[in-house]
């Protein structure tokens, strides 16, 4: 988290609510899928209309747009509302990073909208998602460093 752009050290959560959850209710969808499956995380991050999931040993593929639209705002609602119950009074916007905010982005800035938190997608998504997680092991570890001295 950054206050006043500057880190707010000890301030930052992490939750085990990310996309491997979310591939783990759409694999709980369709008979015989495995959320881990690499063709499974594919189909689901295909456009509209291209997503089409067969698992092993089925003999016919899965649409996933007949559910994956449903699956999508449930799940979003889901992290708007852990988002919201951990977040500051004070904050006035939010940066999504990752695949997953780039996959929730639609939802999640509608929904934060209705907040009334500005949602802002971090690009490219995933390069900073990993940044932000170096940038805050170097203000844990300087902080650690710092209190031995």
């Amino acid at each position: 988290m950054v206050d006043n752009f500057r880190f707010a050290r000890g301030a930052s959560k992490s939750e085990d609510f990310g996309m491997s959850k979310f591939y783990e209710i759409v694999a709980k969808e369709i008979e015989g899928a495995d959320s881990q499956s690499l063709a499974l995380i594919s189909a689901v991050n295909k456009p509209k209309g291209d997503r089409f999931y067969r698992p092993r040993g089925s003999s016919k593929p899965t649409n996933l747009d007949d559910f994956l639209p449903n699956l999508t705002e449930q799940f979003s609602r889901q992290i708007c509302d852990r988002v919201l119950a951990w977040l500051p009074e004070r904050v006035t916007d939010v940066i999504l990073t990752g695949g997953g905010g780039e996959f929730f982005w639609e939802d999640m800035q509608r929904l934060l909208k209705e907040a009334k938190i500005n949602a802002h997608l971090a690009a490219p998504s995933r390069q900073a998602n990993a940044l932000g997680q170096y940038i805050y092991g170097e203000a844990q570890i300087s902080s650690s460093r710092s209190a031995r001295v």
